[in-house]
């Protein structure tokens, strides 16, 4: 105490040297220097800092709250032993840094005054006192002015403005106030314009308000303004807000219509009158008295223009370009441009005009491919057609040339049939053949009517020979269903008519002999007829070393350091399709569809992958969770992360320990699992070494997650050395590893008791569930996105993939999906340039044209996809003039960037470049790296001859259609020359006919060549089975679709060793867990060979519905399963009888029985006893199967 005491009297005596000291210096060094800045801005309710820039070593630093420090006792002080001390700093208010400067810990409005600072450099020299004045501010509640109706605009927006209607501009809530004032922006300066001022203040802030009150008292319908902020001290993070008005009392009735013609799917181009244009404002609407705003753009301000539709551009002239034009494009439009000193309107009336198909009238009994000879005898129709036109046409039928008279057309009659904004026409008539002494006429059906302007001349001539010639008139009839009599007047006789016959027939006798000889002679040889990650960490919490045993605290340190990499992993994804600078946790993505599980030999569904038991006293140390591309593996992954980083309940890895998480490519030069750990988890500043890693291990239970597992190198190998390595650490095995793979490429080192899991993809539950997450506030999506999926097999198959679904479901909801796409090619060429647009429209960026480039030239891409396709998925890009380039594809959602940890022992490698971290870009789903590789083989392939096998074998081999069946389907769609190519080729290979008509469904302009193909193929037996891959299966089912939607031929399928369920809403038939098959029409046979599968009388009349809805089937033969003894459902035995349904089934033992609806009992095919219950159990009993052939055709 006596020392404290002393101490204590010391400091007080030199304190007050030290005040008397500066007061009599104040004179002496009153300069406020630049050591300190004066003015300070530090915003109300943060940490602020008086930043002072003090020499090194100085002695001391004393802060006071006021400008004249005489009588005043510092806040705090920093002494020569650098300890704080003072009110302020005792209280908390005020630190220090130790640098000198001050540190208030909370700035509130009572900081808004002068501090004064002294700095002794030595004891000796005298101090040196420094001012600064604190301005507290408060930033607005925007970061720019906002303008009424425009308050979610980021910057810029566009106003329909209407008389009596203010403007209001202002900023909320500053401090201090800021000003603002509107501008009329014309091409060469602002003007200042008139307003009217509201502003109010509490006790902190301020609001500033100006109200534009008549935008157009200035300018005429079109106007530029321009709400400024006065902003020194930069408080906001944009300083203006540009408005482009438009007046909304224009009659634009009053202007005239031009018609534009646009075939579907060709580019059409609406003009502005205007040369230069400032401002364009493009409407859209179905007449001019209902147009709406739809484009807008102010050709001087790079962030002025709205976004538009996909296939929309504006050129630098105002011109607005559809490309691809779709039927849903014909509206009338309008554009509203102004150069600076006058106004222009245009109004366009688009018409959307659809070739028919084939593109020329169809005559009924005309053969396609070549000129065209009817024989035709009384009571004969005749019907002509076009079919799939767009707008309505009339069909005419004459005679050729026209002004003849030989034949006359009656009763014709018209009928029209709509169906997805087609229209068909189908003209039949009967003729009136007046010359008799003429056997063959030339006739003409042509499309005429007000809308055959529209098309080039489409008309079909052929000849119709009259067989029968017993009377000097024909007349044939018009109607389909009736024969119109014959009116005694309509039968023209020529006089003396029965003198000419007998002269006829006497001497013409040789003519009529050469005329039939020439006929057959023509017949015999025809005419013919012409698309700054914001990283959530977590710190490292402190460790307690006190009384912790070394292995604990390890133990500790190491799980913090994987919870913190875990945490950049499952917090940072980015959105498909990008959305800018944002980032989500997997938790606020992850959808929980159920996982299928292997049990007993068979698949069963369980609702929630929590269902997976992680069981560390198991005699199988292996999980395996297999999933096609995009079906959500790593995803998955990045949940179990989630869930064991923050220690959720009821999850699968709750009672884990030790959890580690590695992909592919973080094992590249890795020897073991240990090292994987130590270079990739850890962070390169850890002071665990690969050997405390293993020390863990021996004493924790511990889940080893293997993503990706299919792509490990030496995977087999690598597999062997971590079993081995954890068998050897651990005395009682507690380990479980989890291995994601591709479903096609599994392993044959997985042990026989490995648990086996399959992700299945999104069904239609799953679909419901994600489009009630995403699609909460606009039901609309919902239905449109369910109704797309339902009515195209080809979009409603590539939705299977969770990740192509989402992005469908996020551009549908902005409406950029079209419904009108008849190939895989055209899809999936639709999807790329939706994201292209997608991440273009949120960019806020000047170099959009140099992304616009990178979109349309992408060689260099196609050529390292393709040398990726043909060495196991390993894409490699040069470091320099790609980096832009991959940069953007990775935002746009095509390319994905990983790290890696790579170690450097090379002799001489600098320290710093011992380890580095590199970046692996990949394809976010393997169909884009197929996509990008057709690109590139089809331009190879384009410019060779036919003939050219070696050189195309050469570019083609290695890559394996069966692994990559996506790719020879892009090739074909993408380049029709190549196409040729891709066909010959596979119709080398083994089962290639069956490929290579899959190919065939790509080039849907020959939809006749596509439909034999087809017709062919499925002319046989089909076959479905789980032995295929399920690519194959589900284009089998779409070759059925097609060939039943086109009444091909009558199919017959086959089902092998599939689960069969019918779905009780669509009555569709599941089988397995992921392939649906639909109602196909023109199904006759259908086959169920299911070995060993017990089929309950639910799931009987469950197929037997289905087979009603099909309409044609009449047969249904069930093998190599268990039926029901009898199947007495009333609705069984009704579809029975209504269908003359055959139901058969072959038992075990090889007898063949089929069920009679009245009784429902089985009766023996042969002999017609039925079915006993002794025989029935007997072969229910049996274990040993009857061998029914295997039936159907293999497509690959």
């Amino acid at each position: 105490m006596p020392g404290h005491t002393m101490r204590s009297t010391c400091l007080r005596i030199r304190e007050m040297f030290l005040l008397w000291y500066l007061i009599t210096s104040l004179g002496a060094s009153g300069e406020t220097a630049e050591t300190c800045h004066s003015p300070v801005y530090l915003e109300f309710g943060k940490i602020g800092i008086i930043q002072c820039s003090f020499p090194e070593g100085f002695h001391s630093v004393q802060w006071y709250d006021a400008d004249d420090i005489r009588g005043e006792t510092p806040i705090i002080t920093y002494d020569e032993s650098r300890e704080k001390h003072g009110s302020g700093y005792s209280s908390g208010e005020f630190d220090i840094h130790p640098n000198g400067s001050l540190i208030i810990r909370n700035v509130s409005i009572e900081h808004e005054t002068t501090f004064t600072v002294t700095m002794f450099q030595t004891t000796q020299q005298r101090p040196q006192y420094y001012q600064v004045h604190v301005k507290t501010v408060v930033k607005p509640l925007h970061n720019r002015p906002v303008v009424s109706s425009c308050e979610d605009a980021p910057g810029s927006c566009y106003i329909e403005w209407t008389q009596s209607t203010d403007v209001s501009c202002q900023i909320e809530h500053s401090r201090p106030a800021i000003n603002i004032t509107w501008f009329l922006r014309n091409s060469s300066s602002d003007i200042i314009v008139s307003v009217r001022h509201e502003s109010s203040s509490d006790a902190a802030t301020h609001t500033t308000v100006v109200l534009l009150q008549d935008p157009s008292m200035y300018q005429t319908n079109l106007s530029l303004y321009v709400c400024k902020a006065d902003d020194p001290i930069g408080l906001l993070e944009k300083k203006e807000t540009t408005v482009l008005f438009e007046k909304t009392d224009m009659d634009w009735s009053k202007f005239p219509v031009d018609e534009i013609l646009g075939e579907r799917y060709s580019n059409v181009n609406l003009p502005c009158s205007l040369r230069s244009p400032r401002i364009v404002v493009w409407k859209k609407g179905e007449s001019v008295n209902d147009l709406v705003t739809t484009v807008y753009d102010v050709l001087s301000e790079d962030n002025l223009i709205s976004s538009m539709p996909s296939r929309w551009k504006l050129g630098i002239n105002g011109s607005l370009t559809i490309h691809e034009v779709h039927i849903t494009d014909e509206s009338t439009y309008a554009c509203h441009s102004y150069d600076g000193h006058m106004e222009s309107f245009n109004v366009y009336k688009l018409k959307v005009i659809v070739y028919p198909s084939p593109a020329y009238p169809v005559v009924e009994e005309c053969p396609s491919d070549r000129y065209c000879v009817l024989e035709k005898k009384s009571d004969d129709t005749l019907t002509c057609a076009v079919r799939g036109i767009r707008p309505v046409v009339d069909l005419k039928l004459q005679s050729f040339p026209p002004s003849s008279l030989a034949v006359s057309i009656i009763n014709p009659l018209r009928t029209v049939l709509v169906h997805n904004n087609l229209t068909d026409v189908i003209l039949t008539v009967g003729l009136k053949f007046r010359d008799m002494f003429l056997t063959r006429h030339t006739l003409e059906c042509i499309v005429t009517g007000e809308n055959a302007s529209m098309f080039t001349t489409l008309s079909t001539k052929f000849e119709v020979i009259m067989t029968d010639r017993i009377q000097p008139t024909k007349i044939l009839s018009v109607s389909l269903s009736t024969k119109t009599p014959l009116d005694k007047q309509s039968v023209f006789r020529p006089p003396w008519s029965y003198v000419i016959v007998v002269i006829v027939v006497v001497s013409s006798g040789l003519t009529i002999i050469g005329c039939i000889t020439w006929a057959v002679k023509r017949r015999q040889h025809p005419i013919r007829h012409g698309e700054q990650q914001q990283q959530t960490r977590q710190s490292y919490e402190e460790v307690n070393l006190e009384d912790t045993p070394l292995m604990s605290v390890d133990k500790d340190l190491f799980i913090q350091q994987l919870k913190h990499k875990y945490g950049v992993f499952y917090h940072s994804l980015t959105s498909v399709p990008y959305v800018e600078k944002r980032e989500h946790p997997v938790n606020a993505l992850f959808l929980d569809v159920g996982i299928d599980h292997l049990l007993d030999g068979s698949w069963s569904h369980k609702t929630s992958y929590r269902e997976v038991n992680i069981n560390f006293e198991a005699a199988s140390k292996m999980c395996v969770i297999e999933g096609d591309p995009g079906y959500g593996k790593t995803t998955l992954t990045l949940q179990l992360a989630y869930e064991w980083c923050e220690g959720i309940p009821r999850t699968p890895l709750e009672s884990t320990e030790i959890l580690v998480l590695l992909r592919r490519r973080q094992l590249v030069n890795s020897p073991d699992i240990f090292d994987a750990i130590k270079r990739n988890l850890l962070p390169s500043e850890s002071t665990l070494t690969r050997e405390d890693v293993e020390k863990i291990f021996a004493s924790s239970t511990v889940v080893i997650i293997l993503d990706g597992f299919n792509e490990y190198p030496d995977r087999d190998r690598f597999l062997q050395s971590i079993l081995s390595d954890m068998a050897r650490i651990q005395k009682v095995p507690k380990f479980q590893l989890i291995l994601t793979t591709r479903s096609s490429q599994l392993t044959k080192q997985f042990p026989p008791n490995a648990q086996k899991f399959k992700l299945c993809g999104f069904k239609s539950k799953a679909r419901n569930r994600y489009l009630q997450k995403i699609t909460q506030k606009n039901s609309n999506t919902s239905v449109e996105i369910k109704k797309l999926l339902r009515d195209d097999p080809i979009k409603g198959d590539i939705c299977e993939v969770p990740l192509f679904f989402a992005l469908c479901v996020h551009l549908e909801a902005e409406e950029t999906i079209e419904n009108d796409f008849s190939s895989l090619t055209r899809f999936f060429r639709h999807i790329v340039s939706c994201l292209h647009h997608h991440f273009k429209n949120k960019l806020d960026d000047d170099d959009v044209d140099n992304f616009q480039l990178y979109e349309d030239h992408h060689g260099e891409l196609n050529k390292i996809a393709f040398n990726a396709l043909k060495t196991s998925g390993k894409l490699q890009f040069k470091r320099g003039n790609l980096d832009k380039f991959v940069e953007y594809y990775v935002k746009v959602g095509i390319l994905q960037k990983e790290e890696r940890t790579v170690i450097d022992d090379t002799p001489g490698v600098l320290a710093s470049e011992h380890i580095k971290t590199e970046h692996i870009v990949t394809f976010q789903n393997e169909k884009f790296l197929q996509w990008y590789a057709a690109h590139y083989v089809g331009d190879q392939l384009s410019s060779r001859s036919t003939q050219d096998h070696e050189n195309v074998l050469e570019i083609l081999d290695d890559i394996d259609g069966r692994r990559f069946p996506s790719f020879f389907r892009f090739v074909c769609g993408i380049s029709p020359d190549a196409a040729e190519h891709i066909l010959g080729y596979m119709r080398s290979t083994e089962n290639g006919d069956e490929l290579a008509a899959l190919c065939l469904l790509e080039q849907r302009s020959d939809l006749k060549r596509i439909l034999d193909s087809v017709g062919e193929l499925c002319s046989k037996e089909m076959m479905l089975s789980p032995t295929k891959t399920r690519f194959v299966n589900r284009s089998t089912i779409q070759m059925m679709e097609l060939a039943s939607t086109n009444d091909v031929c009558n199919l017959s399928l086959s089902l092998n060793d599939s689960i069969v369920v019918a779905d009780e809403e669509t009555d569709e038939l599941i089988l397995g867990t992921d392939l649906r098959l639909p109602i196909l029409k023109t199904l006759h046979k259908l086959w169920v060979n299911t070995s060993g599968h017990t089929f309950s009388e639910n799931d009987v009349v469950g197929i037997l519905k289905y087979a009603k809805k099909c309409q044609g089937v009449n047969e249904i033969t069930f093998s190599n399963c268990i039926l029901p003894f009898s199947i007495e459902d009333e609705t069984a035995a009704s579809i029975i009888r209504e269908e003359k349904l055959q139901v058969l089934w072959y038992t075990t033992s090889g007898i063949r029985y089929y069920i009679d609806a009245d009784s429902g009992k089985w009766k023996n095919k042969n002999g017609g006893d039925e079915l006993e219950k002794e025989c029935y159990w007997k072969e229910s009993g049996r274990r040993i199967w009857r061998n029914v052939p295997a039936r159907g055709v293999n497509l690959g």
